[in-house]
């Protein structure tokens, strides 16, 4: 079960004990992450540019952030991605320069495609319907 987890939000997901998460705050998690795939595709969909950039959101920002937030208590590491993927759409087209070498290795771990599989896979693992 930690091996997938992992893939999804990196190897600090080892360290963490998913048993004492109760299945309320799993759900909220992938509610969380639900939210915020759906409003960045619909957002990428109807505002990117022609150039291919993507427009600032200040919307995009709060879901991240909100993710970030539910994760923290339990993975600080995981959490930081996750609010580096929230500042993003606050400057996404100057955002990449600000980057430090560190933080590139994160961003190509939160690739909206690969969150959006590893979602799913949560959604399995954890046994979340709705």
């Amino acid at each position: 079960m930690f091996g997938v987890i992992s893939i999804l939000f990196g190897a600090g997901f080892f360290a963490v004990n998913w048993n004492r998460v109760t299945q309320k705050e799993k759900k909220e998690i992938v509610d969380a992450l639900d939210r915020a795939l759906t409003r960045t595709q619909y957002h990428i969909d109807n505002t990117r540019t022609a150039d291919g950039e993507n427009v600032a959101s200040t919307e995009l920002y709060d879901l991240w952030n909100e993710v970030a937030n539910r994760i923290r208590p339990y993975d600080r590491h995981n959490a930081y991605t996750f609010k580096a993927k929230s500042k993003y759409w606050l400057t996404p087209n100057s955002w990449y320069q600000e980057l430090d070498n560190k933080d590139s290795e994160q961003r190509l771990k939160i690739s909206l495609s690969e969150v959006t599989k590893q979602y799913w896979k949560l959604r399995t693992i954890w046994k979340i319907d709705n």
